[in-house]
């Protein structure tokens, strides 16, 4: 039976939510034990549920009390997680790209307009806010001339910097966006990825759709550093987009042509840039979208190129969690198989853990949450469903033609 993947999970010492299309789950982090799930609301709610189709984007706050989700309806929802009730929901203006709390629980929203807008959230630990503290669909924090991508606040939270579809970095004062103090410029193409690494908070890495990560001073926009990577993660790319031979029409326009000859052309997207701490040493961690692989660099004070180690789990990884010094927790397209791939025959994992160990990651076994999120937090879908979710819309999105990407 067709299921869903895990698209989000978010680790706290007490829960664990788990994101599957559009449904939430938040487990007991120690036993596994399933504490809320929408998949048990009502059948009226689970309709309401599904007409907001899968969640596109989410956060959480830093104590994991209140996530934010936003689904293809455009509607931000606010949910707290200590009963999974939703309180309260607000329309966007354009659909968003990206959610994050601030440290005092605002919402931070960028959107495919290039905006980044803050709202208020409806209840804190004081009580419940007036209606008039945020405007009805937010406070304007700064713009972009093209889509965002994403975006971070630096840790004192006195700096928000923001990437775009143009190849732009912008680092602009919170919450007075308005005031730029630096760019990082210097990609040739789509930037899709953003961090800060914990044991270097004066530094920003990026990537995207260049074939290196980049290394910066991101308060004075000084690029310190290319790291070649795309040679390390060409050999693990399976999902690739399909385009006309011959027609001049966006990738996602000619998937459904009937008749029309296609090839399949790999493009790169850096999907997540994370970083831990293992040994004394600074890890740089990242994904890529269609990639089956998790790769792994240590970032050091020298300009070497470095040595870039992986972990294959032969499936497609749609996102990972830092979890500890070195541990990974992976979430895989478990059911996505190739013309030539016989291993669909069992079912496979859609969360795996890894752990970094002396210079590799290994299997990190098995636990009670990891055997939940595997066994009954899993999810029937149909087709449609499974269509519907678009994991690598990324792969047709941000690319600006169908020109070959390498």
């Amino acid at each position: 039976m067709p299921r869903y993947p895990h698209t989000r999970l978010f680790i706290n010492p007490s829960h664990t939510v788990v994101l599957s299309g559009p449904h939430v789950q938040a487990l007991d982090t120690q036993n596994g034990r399933i504490l809320h799930s929408s998949a048990s609301f009502s059948r009226e709610d689970q309709v309401a549920l599904i007409h907001s189709g899968p969640i596109r984007c989410s956060g959480t706050t830093r104590d994991g009390r209140y996530l934010a989700t936003t689904g293809d309806d455009k509607r931000l929802k606010i949910w707290d997680l200590e009963s999974l009730t939703l309180l309260s929901t607000r329309e966007l203006l354009k659909k968003p790209t990206s959610i994050e709390f601030s440290r005092d629980t605002d919402i931070l929203v960028a959107d495919k307009f290039g905006d980044v807008f803050r709202w208020t959230p409806p209840e804190t630990a004081g009580g419940t806010l007036p209606t008039h503290e945020t405007p009805p669909h937010g406070e304007l924090i700064l713009g972009h001339a093209s889509l965002l991508t994403g975006f971070l606040l630096t840790p004192d939270e006195k700096f928000i910097i923001t990437a775009d579809r143009d190849e732009h970095i912008r680092v602009s004062w919170y919450p007075k966006g308005y005031v730029i103090e630096s760019y990082c410029l210097g990609h040739k193409k789509y930037v899709s990825a953003i961090h800060i690494p914990l044991a270097s908070p004066a530094k920003l890495i990026s990537g995207g759709g260049d074939v290196e990560l980049k290394v910066w001073d991101w308060m004075t926009g000084r690029l310190q550093q290319n790291i070649t990577v795309f040679p390390a993660v060409e050999p693990f790319i399976k999902v690739k987009r399909r385009i006309s031979a011959c027609l001049e029409l966006e990738g996602s326009e000619v998937q459904g042509i009937e008749g029309s000859q296609t090839t399949c052309d790999i493009v790169f997207v850096v999907h997540k840039i994370s970083s831990f701490l293992a040994s004394g040493e600074n890890h740089i961690v990242f994904s890529v979208v269609g990639a089956t692989a998790i790769f792994d660099f240590i970032m050091a004070e020298t300009h070497n190129q470095p040595d870039i180690k992986h972990y294959d789990f032969g499936k497609p990884v749609i996102d990972f969690t830092v979890c500890g010094e070195g541990i990974i927790w992976v979430l895989l397209d478990a059911d996505f198989s190739e013309e030539s791939d016989a291993s669909n025959e069992h079912p496979r994992k859609l969360v795996q853990i890894v752990q970094w160990s002396i210079d590799k990651f290994v299997d990190a076994g098995s636990s009670m949450l990891l055997d939940s999120l595997n066994t009954i937090c899993s999810l029937p879908a149909t087709a449609e469903d499974l269509q519907t979710l678009d994991l690598y819309s990324d792969l047709v999105t941000l690319p600006k033609s169908i020109d070959r990407e390498q």
